[in-house]
């Protein structure tokens, strides 16, 4: 991952944590609590999406939001 990209993702979660008016911990925690259940979603068509976007295995938060947003936009 691009160290811009890296700043990018960063700056996402900044403004939701300014947009709800909680502490960046605090939204990086929820977000990752759900990176952490949809990983471990046992449906097999979500685990062969899992599979394509990180073939290396689960990601980091900042990669898993990157790489999210550039298959949305279709990168």
């Amino acid at each position: 991952m691009k160290f811009s990209d890296k700043v990018k993702a960063k700056a996402v979660i900044r403004r939701v944590a300014d947009q709800y008016g909680v502490a960046v911990s605090e939204v990086r925690r929820e977000m990752q609590a759900a990176l952490d259940a949809a990983w471990d979603n046992p449906d097999e068509q979500v685990q062969e999406q899992q599979r394509r976007l990180f073939p290396e295995g689960k990601p980091s938060l900042e990669l898993f939001l990157v790489t999210l947003a550039k298959d949305i936009k279709g990168d």
